[in-house]
């Protein structure tokens, strides 16, 4: 999660199974995440999947998150987290 404020994430995950027979999966996720200023957290996250030759879209994720206090002030830094 992003915790600074102006801080910005961007990812992308490939995953792959490749069986000896017949055709292989892949998924891809795009993530990005925002840090607004304390304590707010803001992340979209989107998955395709490619199953037997066809694309599809898996998954679609909003997220708001609110920490409850500033980083190493409350051990685990606790969040509240809506998705």
């Amino acid at each position: 999660m992003c915790s600074l404020r102006g801080s910005f994430l961007a990812a992308t995950i490939w995953e792959g199974i490749f069986p000896l027979h017949g055709s292989s999966d892949h998924q891809f996720t795009q993530e990005i995440e925002v840090g607004l200023p304390h304590p707010f957290g803001l992340a979209a996250k989107v998955a395709v999947e490619e199953l037997e030759g066809r694309s599809q879209g898996k998954t679609i994720n909003l997220e708001g998150r609110y920490a409850l206090a500033d980083w190493n002030k409350i051990p685990l830094h606790p969040t509240i987290f809506a998705e």
